[in-house]
């Protein structure tokens, strides 16, 4: 009897091994299908980018080109200005057109200074951010002093210490 325990015994460990084994392959199966539609997305993915980074790289050319095309219109206004108007109606179109380009035209063609001369550049004085307070006068207690406000207040106090007898009745009905 012994011996036959043993067939049975081995004969449903092979049935449960294979029965196992058939389940983890029809699960490797279903995997296999989602890795596949996990890499197209991924590379529908890359397919997007690639062509949103050529979009941003083609504008930007366009861009630069426009902003090229614009300065030379605006240099062509501004020799035409000089030279087919009197000083004061050029210097008038001149203003009235984007100072935004003069400044970068100026900063492009600035001349650059000999390394032999020892004349220093002409230094700009600071520009002083806007303040978020009011300025005050030399001889005024600032807001952040520890009298400010107390001359006001003192005043305040002699005057309605010489507040007449009548007067405090009317504030004290007033009062009830």
């Amino acid at each position: 009897m012994e011996e036959s325990n043993i067939w049975i015994i081995g004969i449903v460990a092979l049935a449960i091994g294979a029965l196992i084994g058939y389940l983890l392959g029809r699960a490797g199966a279903d995997n296999s299908e989602e890795q596949q539609k996990l890499e197209d997305v991924q590379k529908e993915l890359d397919s997007y980018k690639a062509q949103v980074a050529g979009h941003f790289e083609e504008t930007a050319e366009l861009v630069n080109k426009m902003t090229e095309s614009y300065r030379e219109v605006y240099a062509k206004l501004a020799t035409g200005a000089q030279v087919l108007c009197d000083a004061e109606t050029a210097r008038s179109i001149e203003s009235t057109m984007t100072p935004q380009l003069t400044v970068q035209k100026d900063v492009e063609e600035a001349p650059v200074a000999d390394e032999t001369t020892t004349e220093e550049p002409e230094v700009e004085a600071p520009i002083e951010p806007p303040r978020d307070y009011a300025p005050k006068k030399a001889d005024e207690a600032g807001a952040l002093s520890e009298e400010y406000g107390l001359k006001d207040r003192n005043k305040a106090e002699a005057d309605t210490d010489a507040v007449s007898p009548e007067t405090e009745k009317e504030v004290t009905e007033k009062k009830a």
